[in-house]
């Protein structure tokens, strides 16, 4: 039958010979059709009826678009989907993927239900209701406070001063406010302008969790945020030179707490940097000295309440 339509298409107009071979009620043929189609798509009516799986409810439009075809396959449940093809070898298997439906899953044979014998009743002793074991985890309220030393780079100073801090502890997660004030800080070289007078106060929050811990010793490691106000103020020779500066430290922090009591001794390590100054430097005043751009201090001092 091929051969014969091949043979008809040579002297007929491709619209002609298309109407003629392709009588299939699905398919619509719309446009002035290629004449290098033609096989291709009297090939595919001849097929559409023998494809296994195909959705009888599934419509195809074939466009002319020059020497192109678009392929239009409009499935029952009105979903669309659109191809546009420049070789005729691919019709039949774009025609076949769009308007086949694949084969519902086979049902899954439900094994037959096995009988569990019921084990002899005994006596157990009696036990912790269940609700208690899931029991939410307790909110405690945790109070520290320390006297430490720090040492702050680029340049070197050398500070004391006291911290403290206040938060929620939940379950092993400690959320809480703190406040460090470096109340004596001075250049560790002798050289750095004598008689320069400068501290720091800031206040920020931190995060913490409990990553080991027993009724006598406590491991807390966290991360900490802090808002810094540094201070310096130099006179000499009648000229007095000041300032102010806030900085934005980031930083992390971990605490060992020591005793069994509700008051523990601790000791506190942390370090911070600021982000603003790790590539630049910063001074209150050209006369004055650079700003430190990170911190490691080291605290003593006790903390109530908590777990």
């Amino acid at each position: 039958m091929l051969a014969g339509v091949a043979a008809f298409s040579i002297g007929a107009r491709p619209a002609r010979a298309l109407a003629g071979a392709c009588v299939d009620p699905r398919v619509r043929l719309e446009g002035e059709i290629d004449s290098k189609w033609i096989e291709p798509i009297v090939r595919v009516c001849e097929d559409l009826a023998k494809m296994p799986g195909v959705d009888s409810a599934a419509r195809l439009r074939i466009i002319a678009s020059g020497d192109q075809i678009i392929v239009i396959v409009t499935l029952e449940d009105g979903r669309t989907a659109v191809r546009r093809l420049q070789a005729g070898a691919d019709l039949r298997t774009t025609v076949e993927a769009l308007m086949t439906v694949p084969p519902s899953p086979k049902p899954e044979v439900e094994a037959p239900p096995v009988a569990i014998p019921e084990p002899p009743r005994t006596t157990l002793p009696a036990q912790e209701p269940a609700s208690a074991a899931a029991a939410p985890a307790t909110t405690t309220m945790e109070i520290g406070v320390a006297v430490s030393g720090r040492l702050a780079n680029r340049p070197t100073y050398l500070s004391l001063g006291s911290s403290a801090y206040a938060g929620l502890r939940v379950g092993r997660w400690l959320v809480g406010v703190s406040a460090r004030w470096d109340a004596v800080q001075r250049p560790a070289r002798r050289s750095t302008l004598e008689g320069l007078a400068m501290d720091s106060f800031g206040t920020g929050f931190l995060v913490a969790g409990r990553v080991a811990g027993s009724n006598a010793v406590a491991l807390d490691v966290g991360a900490t945020t802090l808002l810094l106000v540094e201070s310096q103020s130099h006179v000499k020779d009648g000229d007095d030179r000041a300032g102010s500066a806030t900085d934005v430290r980031l930083g992390v922090v971990g605490r060992v707490h020591l005793g069994p009591r509700a008051l523990r001794f601790t000791v506190a390590v942390d370090a911070e940097i600021s982000p603003s100054r790790t590539r630049r430097t910063i001074r209150i005043d050209e006369a004055l000295p650079p700003l430190p751009a990170w911190s490691i201090g080291l605290g003593l001092g006790a903390t109530w309440g908590g777990r």
